[in-house]
């Protein structure tokens, strides 16, 4: 498998590799900061206008289910608008621990790259939430901030099957997508409309998270840690199970292409092993040239 593009010359593909491997990549880390910020306020708003008393919505729709269809479809093209966006384009837009952990696993990053978006995302989530609950807090009274809660007489283990399954299902979509030309460049779309029905049919059982960071954020917000291991362990066991699946896939169809959710070859990519083509960083390219 081609690691850049075909147009490469072998310095430049040994300067870039190097550069991946041992570089600095803060822009990289800054722009999934960013990325899961700006999905975190959302989160909160959106909970806040669908379910929040202080919200006229749920008196216009009265269904539970249709509201919870309504968010999820909203949630997801707020990601959508995160990964067309060129903080987005650059980072791959993961702004999900879960999906970057299932990224590793997939031989697509290198650990460092991998911690590093972990805790951009999870610092992103708190000032996100934090800002959200400022601009939303009288609209969403009753949803505290969108803190994740198990629903009523769901037990714990339940809630964390739950959790389990519909990040499976999200990841397993996502990697199937970025491993196959004729889907890619529809990831965000198709990821928008899968998170839509996830959360309609999970919200009454476990809420949905699908994303540690999306249940960091309101936690640490709120000062509520309960079910962590839920929220937390329960999304990475669902995508590292996508991602282990997707390593036994027919041959050809196995490994994403890319690990950006929507792939710009304008764009530089930190990740291993991209078969597409991808724009040098200006300064390997200028260190590439002069040996």
């Amino acid at each position: 498998m081609q690691t850049t593009s075909p147009s490469f010359t072998t310095a430049q593909h040994q300067v870039y590799e190097e550069w991946k491997r041992y570089g600095h990549h803060v822009k990289e880390y800054l722009s999934e900061f960013i990325g899961t910020a700006f999905l975190l306020f959302f989160v909160v708003g959106v909970v806040a206008t669908m379910f929040g008393t202080g919200s006229p919505v749920p008196h216009l729709i009265p269904s539970q289910i249709a509201r919870l269809f309504i968010a999820g479809l909203m949630l997801g093209s707020v990601g959508w608008i995160v990964a067309v966006s060129p903080p987005g384009k650059l980072s791959g837009a993961h702004v999900n621990p879960a999906i970057t952990t299932g990224f590793l696993v997939l031989g697509k990053m290198h650990l460092k790259d991998a911690v590093g978006y972990v805790v951009s995302q999870m610092c992103g989530a708190i000032v996100g939430a934090l800002l959200g609950h400022d601009v939303f807090a009288r609209l969403g009274q009753g949803t505290k901030s969108a803190t994740l809660v198990p629903g009523p007489s769901v037990s714990v283990l339940i809630a964390f099957a739950a959790e389990v399954v519909t990040t499976f299902i999200l990841a397993y979509t996502v990697y199937t997508c970025v491993s196959r030309k004729t889907l890619m460049r529809y990831t965000p779309a198709i990821a928008t409309v899968a998170v839509g029905i996830l959360v309609a049919a999970d919200g009454q059982i476990s809420g949905c998270g699908m994303n540690p960071a999306r249940w960091f954020g309101p936690a640490w917000t709120m000062h509520f840690w309960a079910n962590a291991t839920v929220y937390t362990l329960g999304p990475i066991v669902g995508a590292v199970s996508a991602a282990l699946l997707r390593r036994v896939a027919p041959p050809g169809r196995r490994v994403p292409q890319t690990a950006k959710l929507f792939h710009d070859h304008r764009y530089r990519s930190l990740f291993k092993d991209d078969s597409v083509p991808t724009k040098l960083p200006s300064h390997v390219e200028k260190q590439a040239s002069q040996q």
